[in-house]
């Protein structure tokens, strides 16, 4: 019999089940300038990130914003930095206990296509945290992270952290706390083709006891081939470190991760990729299976 045509773009089910939600979980924002006309072409960047996403397949996505080592309560909050009160933009405005929700974020209204399901895609806010030293973690481990509404944490839906050496990295597994995600950024190390910090399995045992994922940028593969094969070579390392981990198993996110070329231009929607494509890429060529 003839098969029935795709009624989304090719890629966009995968081998998974219909019911299955995919995530991108890490979109960085676009850089806007302090101009008006700045703010709304960002505004604009933002929505064009949000139609292809949604459009694909992805029923949540969660802008980023980078920080490194400590964060300014003013300046690196939820609300100064993704208030979403740009002109013409529909972006809606999470309040400051949105960490506290099971739902984790609200629905965009203004996304034209949605996901699978018709539905605009659920947008979170996240903050990347960039840890250069084991010194920096004590600002992020529980004794340190207030769950009142003034601390800067509670204002993100998630918080991730990408470590720069082999300290930071164990001490962060092991007492941040507040960490949801530890980003394995290998463009980070020497050459900028591989990780900065080795993955132990005591490491993976230690965040996955506590529940955060380890997370595997795909974006930088695409935009430069030179980058794909240190992106299979973390791969290994992880599944690697994850082998002697069962109980709980590890939990591994794929997300877009930063757009940016090597001369530095925001390569956008040309840097993303569809639901089904990246379920391909982690069982055929990262390795992963469905456990």
């Amino acid at each position: 019999r003839r098969s029935k045509k795709r009624s989304l773009p090719r890629g966009a089910r995968g081998p998974s089940r219909p019911s299955q939600v995919r995530h991108d979980l890490d979109v960085p924002l676009p850089l806007a300038e302090r101009s008006t006309q700045g703010r709304r072409r960002a505004a604009a960047d933002r929505r064009r990130l949000i139609d292809r996403l949604g459009s694909t397949g992805y029923g949540t996505i969660a802008f980023s914003h980078t920080v490194y080592g400590k964060i300014n309560p003013e300046k690196d909050n939820a609300k100064a930095v993704m208030p979403w009160s740009f002109e013409n933009d529909s972006l809606p405005s999470s309040s400051s206990s949105s960490r506290k929700k099971e739902s984790g974020g609200e629905r965009d209204g203004g996304a034209k296509d949605g996901g699978k399901d018709g539905k605009p895609p659920l947008v979170l806010r996240r903050l990347n945290v960039v840890l250069e030293e084991a010194a920096d973690v004590v600002r992020y481990s529980s004794a340190s992270s207030a769950s009142s509404d003034d601390d800067p944490l509670q204002s993100y839906d998630l918080v991730a952290i990408s470590a720069r050496s082999d300290a930071a990295f164990t001490a962060a597994c092991s007492n941040a706390a507040a960490a949801d995600v530890f980003i394995l950024d290998y463009t980070a190390g020497r050459g900028g083709i591989q990780l900065p910090h080795r993955i132990r399995s005591a490491d993976v045992r230690a965040a996955t006891e506590r529940g955060a994922a380890f997370e595997i940028p795909y974006a930088p593969a695409i935009l430069d081939p030179a980058r794909r094969k240190a992106m299979v070579r973390t791969a290994v390392e992880l599944r690697n470190a994850c082998a002697s981990v069962r109980s709980p198993r590890p939990r591994i996110v794929l997300s877009s991760g930063t757009r940016r070329t090597s001369g530095g231009v925001d390569a956008g929607p040309m840097a993303l990729r569809t639901p089904g494509d990246m379920a391909n890429v982690m069982k055929v060529v990262l390795g992963f299976d469905d456990r």
